[in-house]
């Protein structure tokens, strides 16, 4: 038996105590204090070595009754395998050794459950709310006081976003209308927004965060004006908004919002081009010197087009230029006899012009005729220097990539050019010097999204219409909530016991009284609880009894089943926690060898399933706690079986192999079942014949190596992965203005390297380490945009979903699909 320390203090606890001391004035601080804690260390382990002869008598010589050696003790957190859907009963009296030469063994000191829930993030709220904080177990986590290394979360919020409505470049103005059930409320909202003291309205102009040039209310209505040049880019998220922080919390609610954007002054067209000519800024011929029947000339303006329902107009700077092959020098008429030089006559060129034209858009699957009005057709030479056409944004206008340019377009199709058989042409062609667009709406029309952010909880509203649906919460004062931890899970299994062992590297000098809730839907309820930390006075195991299913809800920005830990009265001094651990329990040694318990592998003995890994916690109230975690793999009899063994057994056997993962708990159709095994491959080629040959292969290596009631039974399942490409659309802008075919063939290598070799089976895609990636490519200037979206077949019909919003199947395998790369 070991004796229990008689100073547990190490050497950080001094220097904080001597901090502490000092800032309270009971001594003066100097330079000398790590000195001084290496005194006090040296002293402390003086001490704690003291063979047990001498620790009696050094307990006799103070008057107390010589304690009885206790066993030596420590916690163990299990890990449930992964994918294992369900809680593992972890029996009482469960031994293992912290490696396999013989050292003294523990046995677990009660039954435990080990569930396979994640805890997500923990959260820590000052009275009402009125400050959050995320708190980062790197820093170490202050339990009940305000934080000074976590990362704060207070603070009120919203965004308006509209890709569409807010592409504009150039001195804009936008108005927006936060309808509310009063009108006079109304007013009083918009004017609250529009003090500069409380609301802070900003845009994206792609490089930085700015401010609008003013604000202002009219009549219940928000007003930003934008005075720059520079248009509003989208932030990280991918649309394009404006945002407005506030001074403090007010209760706003709203049952919709509306926006209107108008330009200030008409701006350029984006792009233009005769068919696949660019037309440069100096201006160009729309349809070439010699106009045929099927030309096009294409326009593009992402600011314009992408406005649908607005009344659009475009401006033209046309000059009409002839040019003619006839030289002037008479001819004579074809079939008059000649007779004499006089019956020569001077031939008059025929004006060759576009008579009919169609204007049409992209509807997402094909040009489309539109419905114009003004000067209809400002190319056949008549129309002058001052041409207008006027239109309505079709609501179904699309983009569409026209000369490595994507974005929204328009064009002019040719129909029939008079003259265009004549032996003597005088061809007049249009030169476009320019172009100038303008929109108006006759209404506002409802936001594409609102986000409120309060607190660092997330609340959105889309633009549609809400009907009799509650009103959306723009900002809001938190209640009267308590002083409170919050730890977020991603689930929690229901009437099961959750262990949660705080380890922590300060701890309260007298007992606290703990309280633990569960939310439930409505409110946080009381929970039963059993305290084997003495009130936040050493480490130690909460047990909470979770009664009943405990509904996900989303607090702080933070989705999932939620906890809330409160005390009775302010500990003293404030706990600080070095983690929060899950499925803990306390462990007793047993003599079983000489060394001290502590190693950097553990291994099961007893018959405990379905669990892949066990660690060991630091005690602090043993000298045979360790300090650092030890893992290990849980061993049934003298060998398991794991997921990790099924994984190594066929990558090491199987040829053309690429990847292999292993779902315990799991069926062929990814589905959850208790005792399935699943191994899920990925060849280097997933042709029909080969997959199966690949799977035939691994299947029978795997009958000769496992049991025989697995397979038997029909539980163990082999199927190939479930191929998914990914497609991508890149907007880059690249060093000197352009892009050879070899820096295509860069990008496109840099992206198939980092999906194909850096991920396996589900596998998600980091798309910011995509982008980081191409942007740090030699001929890459910079990333203006990136598009991705999964493909694959299912049911005879080609499925889409973007990538962001992960891989519907854990089977599923990325690769690289169609890639565009498209320059500004």
């Amino acid at each position: 038996m070991d004796i229990p320390v008689l100073d547990p203090r190490t050497k950080v606890d001094i220097l904080r105590e001597i901090a502490d001391g000092a800032s309270r004035g009971r001594f003066e601080s100097g330079g000398g204090d790590g000195a001084f804690a290496d005194v006090l260390f040296r002293r402390a382990g003086a001490l704690n070595a003291l063979p047990e002869a001498l620790y009696g008598e050094l307990v006799r010589m103070l008057g107390e009754d010589a304690l009885e050696a206790r066993p030596r003790m420590c916690f163990v957190r299990f890990d449930p395998s992964p994918g294992h859907g369900e809680p593992v009963r972890i029996p009482k009296g469960s031994r293992f050794r912290c490696d396999e030469d013989g050292r003294p063994e523990y046995e677990t000191a009660e039954d435990i459950c080990a569930v396979p829930s994640e805890l997500k993030g923990v959260f820590y709220t000052e009275a009402g709310q009125s400050m959050v904080w995320k708190l980062d177990s790197s820093f170490g986590m202050p339990l009940f006081q305000s934080q000074e290394k976590g990362r704060e979360l207070s603070g009120h919020s919203f965004r308006i976003a509209d890709s569409r409505m807010l592409s504009v470049s150039g001195p804009c103005v936008i108005e927006i209308e936060f309808r509310q059930g009063d009108r006079q409320i109304q007013r009083h909202t918009a004017e609250l927004l529009a003090e500069e003291s409380f609301a802070k309205w900003s845009y994206f102009n792609g490089k930085n965060i700015l401010p609008f040039a003013s604000v202002r209310a009219e009549d219940g209505i928000v007003i930003l004006e934008k005075d720059t040049d520079d248009r509003l880019c989208p932030d990280s998220s991918g649309d394009i908004g404006v945002s407005c922080k506030l001074g403090g919390p007010v209760d706003i609610s709203i049952k919709n919002a509306y926006i209107r954007c108008l330009p200030s002054a008409p701006a350029p067209a984006d792009a233009m081009a005769a068919g696949d000519v660019p037309v440069p800024g100096e201006g160009g011929y729309c349809f070439g010197r010699q106009p045929e029947a099927g030309d096009v000339f294409y326009i593009r303006s992402d600011s314009l087009f992408s406005k649908c329902g607005a009344e659009a107009e475009l401006g033209f700077d046309l000059e009409s230029r002839e040019s003619t092959v006839y030289n002037g020098q008479p001819l004579y008429e074809l079939g008059k006899p000649i007779i004499d030089k006089k019956d020569a006559v001077v031939i008059q060129p025929d004006e060759v012009f576009i008579q009919q034209l169609v204007w049409e858009y992209y509807n997402g699957e094909g040009w489309r005729a539109m419905d114009v009005s003004g000067t209809a057709n400002p190319f056949d030479g008549k129309a002058g220097g001052d041409a207008r056409l006027r239109f309505t944004v079709p609501e179904d206008i699309s983009p569409v990539t026209v000369n490595f340019g994507r974005g929204y377009h328009i064009r002019a199709r040719v129909v029939y050019v008079e003259n265009h058989t004549t032996r003597f042409p005088k061809w007049i062609a249009p030169f476009v010097k320019g172009i100038s667009c303008r929109w108006s709406y006759g209404e506002r029309v409802p936001v594409n999204s609102l986000s409120a952010e309060n607190n660092g909880q997330i609340s959105v509203l889309r633009g549609y219409d809400r009907g009799g649906k509650p009103d959306f919460e723009l900002c809001r004062v938190s209640g009267d909530e308590p002083r409170a931890v919050y730890m977020c899970f991603d689930s929690l299994p229901e009437a099961c016991p959750l262990s949660l062992f705080l380890n922590m590297s300060i701890r309260s000098a007298k007992p606290v009284g703990l309280t633990v809730e569960g939310w439930t839907g409505e409110r946080f309820e009381k929970l039963d609880i059993r305290d084997d930390t003495g009130g936040l006075t050493r480490n130690g195991c909460v047990m909470v009894n979770i009664r009943k299913n405990m509904p996900k809800a989303e607090f702080f920005g933070a989705g999932g089943a939620w906890l809330r830990l409160t005390t009775d009265v302010q500990p003293e001094p404030c706990p600080v926690a070095e983690s929060i651990e899950l499925n803990a329990v306390p462990a007793l040694g047993r003599q079983m060898g000489t060394g001290n318990g502590s190693g950097d592998a553990c291994c099961m003995s007893c018959s405990a399933e379905n669990v892949s890994a066990i660690k060991l916690a630091p005690n602090g109230d043993s000298r045979s706690g360790t300090e650092e975690p030890a893992r290990g793999i849980i061993r049934r009899g003298r060998r398991a079986v794991s997921a990790r063994d099924f994984e190594e057994l066929v990558r090491g056997n199987v040829s053309d192999l690429k990847a292999v993962k292993c779902f315990s708990g799991t069926d062929e159709t990814g589905k959850s079942a208790s005792g399935h095994v699943c191994l899920v491959l990925l060849g280097r080629d997933m042709s029909g014949r080969a997959a199966d040959e690949l799977c035939r292969e691994a299947c029978e290596l795997i009958c000769t190596r496992c049991d025989s009631a697995l397979v038997s039974s029909g539980r163990l399942h082999v199927v190939p992965a479930r191929l998914v490409d990914m497609n991508i659309d890149l907007l880059l802008r690249a060093r000197g203005g352009y892009m050879t075919e070899t820096a295509r063939e860069e990008i496109v290598r840099a992206i198939s390297e980092y999906i194909d070799s850096e991920h396996g089976i589900g596998e998600q895609v980091d798309l910011c380490e995509l982008e980081r990636r191409v942007r740090e490519l030699e001929s890459v200037d910079a990333v203006k945009g990136l598009n991705a979206e999964y493909s694959w077949p299912e049911n005879g019909k080609q499925r889409y979903m973007p990538a962001d919003a992960g891989l519907s199947s854990k089977f599923g395998a990325v690769k690289v699909g169609e890639i565009n790369i498209a320059l500004v």
